[in-house]
């Protein structure tokens, strides 16, 4: 009986390790996962942002008498608004050529039919009207462009065949 009662506790030991164990790496695919869904929704909002300021940017050119630009204008000298620009953005923008940069409020998305995007003083996106680029405020892994966030560089370039394409037309005349 004596004997059946040791084997009894070390099966239940090994049995509370394996747990264990398990609650350990799958808390840290849990985390990895909203992690990863987060940066994901990030991104989306970025492609929406940018497309709404493309949208934005040629109603201006068409009427360019009247600024239909959205946003608050962005002055890196001295920037008064209350959305604080980290240094390492302003670092970033500071750098850029020739640029248009504009604050995107809440109200702004609102207006425009993003009201799914949540903007707050901290956490906020910056476009550059002239460039066409969208800037996350906090950044992610020391990046705040979306050209940086999301390279796209599995997506080839109008002069770039596609392996395969091209290669078999070769020759045939067409």
């Amino acid at each position: 009986m004596k004997s059946e009662k040791g084997v009894s506790l070390i099966l239940l030991i090994i049995v509370v390790v394996i747990l264990i164990v398990l609650a350990v790496f799958g808390l840290k695919n849990i985390k990895e996962k909203v992690e990863t869904e987060n940066i994901e929704n990030i991104k989306s909002h970025m492609l929406s942002i940018q497309a709404l300021t493309k949208n934005v940017q040629n109603k201006h050119i068409v009427n360019a008498e009247e600024n239909a630009l959205i946003g608050i204008a962005v002055n890196l000298e001295n920037n008064e608004t209350e959305y604080k620009i980290s240094d390492e953005l302003k670092e970033e923008l500071v750098k850029i050529e020739n640029s248009n940069l504009y604050i995107i409020t809440q109200e702004d998305v609102n207006n425009n039919g993003l009201s799914q995007i949540k903007i707050d003083n901290e956490e906020f996106y910056v476009v550059d009207y002239n460039a066409g680029e969208v800037y996350y405020s906090k950044g992610i892994d020391g990046k705040h462009s979306l050209a940086n966030i999301d390279p796209k560089d599995d997506v080839p370039q109008k002069n770039e065949e596609v392996e395969g394409v091209g290669a078999e037309n070769e020759g045939t005349g067409n």
